[in-house]
């Protein structure tokens, strides 16, 4: 599955490395997850979620407020590849592995076998990704340059992260499919109320995707309580609106002991024509 960063060519897993025919190596980390991000590719000295932004997302996540949304994408994936006998799913910016280990969690209840795999920029996702989903294989890398050979997914999950169409296109087989989670209308309204005075409804807006017919859209809306103000702060963090909203709002947000809001996420699958 995995393709050199260098050349392109297949890489073949050799005890704690992975090596291509041409000589290109790579270690795995004592994590258990392969650094494939070339230091040319990189465009700051930490890219992606740092550690303190992992450990937010971990935090609130594992609290399992996200959960009856994540449930409904891995009951979807695990339906899109019935009639496969193994199949490999890829998670394109899999954050700290939530996603991918509620995927991993369908198929051992539906006793199936799957491959499944994650990418994402930041290391110390990747870190707590393998940690966490111990069964799946995880490389640091971009979406805009998944390092792993064509055509060779059959379910290509896409959460709340960078979609590259062309990317998209050239992993996933024809007949796959691929899953993108995003933000709905009303996402997160009960904490923009609290940080804006006239709180804005989410562009859902999807970027073109050549070579793709949509076939399902799925909504997923319910309301949640997050408490104490440690998990408002680790939801906050997590979200954009920690880096463009006012220090005065966020500081109003932040001494909050308990947000209500509606949480709203819709699921598109689309088939790789």
């Amino acid at each position: 599955m995995w393709a050199c960063p260098v050349c392109k060519q297949a890489l073949d897993e050799q005890g704690t490395r992975f090596c291509c025919q041409n000589g290109h190596s790579f270690d795995k980390a004592s994590s258990g997850y392969v650094n494939l991000l070339l230091a040319n590719k990189k465009h700051s000295a930490v890219p992606g979620d740092n550690k303190q932004m992992v450990h937010a997302r971990t935090l609130f996540l594992n609290t399992g407020a996200y959960a009856l949304f994540g449930r409904a994408l891995a009951s979807q994936v695990l339906a899109l590849t019935q009639k496969k006998r193994l199949p490999l799913v890829l998670d394109a910016g899999c954050g700290e592995g939530y996603y991918t280990g509620l995927v991993a969690d369908a198929f051992l209840e539906a006793g199936k076998e799957c491959t499944l795999a994650g990418v994402d920029i930041s290391k110390y996702a990747c870190q707590a990704a393998a940690k966490r989903v111990k069964s799946a294989h995880f490389a640091t890398a971009s979406a805009f340059d998944l390092p792993v050979l064509d055509a060779c997914a059959d379910v290509l999950l896409s959460v709340f992260a960078p979609i590259s169409p062309a990317e998209f296109a050239r992993v996933i087989q024809p007949g796959g499919y691929l899953v993108l989670g995003v933000a709905g209308k009303r996402h997160l309204w009960g904490l923009k109320q609290v940080l804006y005075e006239h709180p804005y409804e989410n562009d859902e807006t999807l970027p073109d995707l050549p070579g793709f017919a949509k076939i399902n859209r799925q909504s997923v809306r319910y309301e949640i309580d997050v408490q104490p103000s440690e998990q408002i702060a680790a939801l906050f963090s997590m979200t954009p609106y920690a880096y463009k909203t006012a220090p005065q709002a966020a500081q109003k947000l932040l001494g909050l002991q308990k947000l209500h809001t509606t949480v709203e996420f819709e699921l598109y699958t689309f088939e790789k024509l």
